[in-house]
């Protein structure tokens, strides 16, 4: 199979792809899969099957997309969770989790309503003028632990551990990139101590530079990522699509070739 092949799956769907996708935490390509198969050509068992699968991965997105809207409304970005709130009720499947998400959403919405608060009270303070940025200016330390875990149910066990096991300036840094607080993000980072500058830093710090276009910034820091750690997916599936639109076809092509 040929390089976009790997990259977006080609191939006929099938209940072993949707397997397959669900149990390496790609939930997105679970669900498009799960839609895409010829339920009328397999047995009654199959399609119980396939049905179960397309609820976990819809619920599992609906999970991040909760993560994120939680993250966003702590930082007082109402419009930008309300968005996710959306989102995530789109994807759910289970009616348990969809209550659980209309309620987070209700109490968003009566928070807002009921105790609005100041850019300084709402913890996210993305207009401060300090150099120095404290991770205390963000998020409550206790609220910290509870973001990083509703972020990271949809990663794999053994990964997830290890962003738990990190230190505070990383997580807070972590929670304001997927907030979409990306320059935020940046100035957490650079005080981080060089003995604390792993694998996890410099693929969350390329994967954020490519976001904002810095590609040869963020080429540079997903290399010293797999570098340290030649087996770290995430790492190569972020560097590839960067590869591409350098017009470094080539090296992509090797890349996707040697990926774990």
């Amino acid at each position: 199979m040929g390089l976009f092949g790997k990259l977006f799956g080609g191939g006929a769907a099938t209940v072993e792809t949707v397997r397959k996708a669900i149990k390496e935490k790609r939930f997105a390509d679970a669900s498009r899969l799960a839609e895409e198969i010829n339920i009328e050509s397999l047995s009654e068992s199959a399609r119980a099957e396939v049905d179960q699968l397309r609820i976990t991965a819809g619920d599992e997105l609906a999970r991040l997309n909760l993560g994120e809207a939680l993250g966003l409304k702590n930082c007082g970005k109402e419009v930008q969770a309300e968005e996710y709130f959306q989102l995530a009720l789109e994807k759910v499947c289970s009616a348990s989790l969809k209550l659980e998400i209309e309620l987070a959403q209700d109490a968003s919405v009566s928070f807002k309503a009921d105790e609005p608060q100041s850019a300084a009270q709402s913890g996210c303070s993305s207009c401060s003028s300090g150099t120095l940025v404290e991770i205390d200016d963000y998020v409550a330390p206790e609220d910290v632990d509870l973001q990083m875990e509703l972020i990271l149910t949809s990663y794999p066990e053994a990964l997830a551990s290890r962003y738990l096991a990190k230190g505070k300036l990383f997580q807070e840094g972590f929670l304001l990139a997927q907030s979409g607080q990306d320059e935020d993000a940046l100035k957490l980072w650079g005080q981080e101590d060089p003995d604390d500058q792993d694998d996890l830093y410099y693929f969350e710090l390329g994967a954020l530079l490519g976001r904002v276009g810095e590609l040869d910034k963020a080429r540079r820091m997903l290399e010293t990522a797999l570098s340290m750690n030649s087996g770290m997916l995430l790492a190569v599936e972020s560097l590839i699509p960067i590869m591409i639109a350098q017009n470094d076809f080539k090296g992509a092509e090797k890349k996707t070739a040697r990926a774990p």
